[in-house]
């Protein structure tokens, strides 16, 4: 009889409590390139591993702590943890520079847009990174602010980002998932130098 009850409680255990698992960087990877047709064909982001390095940072501390925030206690604002993944540099021509020439870091830190999607409803399905991807892109997009950002042009740089996601899954139904979803977005530039 104990064994009995020992089997009925763990298989409740295991098929109420199982929590499913969510490639993040699934999702992301569909962020960027959703947020890529949005962008006129000459002047599409590329990927960085800067931006993602400090996106990760951010996207870290708002899914743990739950402050939606561009400040991090222990990294600080955008420029100072971007600053901490921006060791390229590009060297140009400069008649000022007694030698000839001057030095600079070859990206620059442009904008970090965050969102919070609270139970959020997706199906369980082959599209379900493509979901939450888009319904990411689409709350950025109803921001003006965001959507500004996230658009910018600009004829004299080449622009990168990536973005970075947190999911966490409240509930699933019937394959009805419903999660908490964290971004942060991070876009730089840089120069071209011809």
């Amino acid at each position: 009889m104990k064994t009995l009850i020992l089997y009925t409680y763990l298989f409740f255990l295991f098929s109420n409590f199982s929590q499913t698992k969510i490639d993040n960087t699934k999702i992301e990877l569909f962020c960027f390139k959703i947020h890529n047709t949005l962008r006129s064909d000459n002047d599409q982001r590329t990927l960085l591993v800067n931006c993602k390095k400090t996106a990760d940072l951010q996207v870290d501390y708002i899914s743990k702590s739950g402050i939606i925030s561009h400040e991090n206690p222990s990294s600080g604002n955008l420029k100072k943890r971007f600053s901490m993944f921006n060791f390229d540099t590009v060297v140009y021509k400069d008649i000022y520079e007694i030698s000839g020439f001057g030095k600079a870091n070859k990206y620059d830190v442009e904008s970090e847009i965050i969102t919070y999607l609270p139970n959020i409803q997706v199906k369980n399905d082959s599209t379900l990174y493509y979901q939450i991807a888009s319904k990411i892109i689409n709350n950025f997009i109803n921001s003006e602010g965001h959507k500004k950002l996230m658009l910018s042009t600009g004829y004299s740089f080449k622009r990168q980002g990536y973005f970075s996601v947190r999911t966490k899954v409240i509930s699933n139904v019937n394959n009805n998932l419903t999660l908490d979803v964290y971004c942060v977005a991070v876009f730089s530039t840089s120069f071209v130098y011809d």
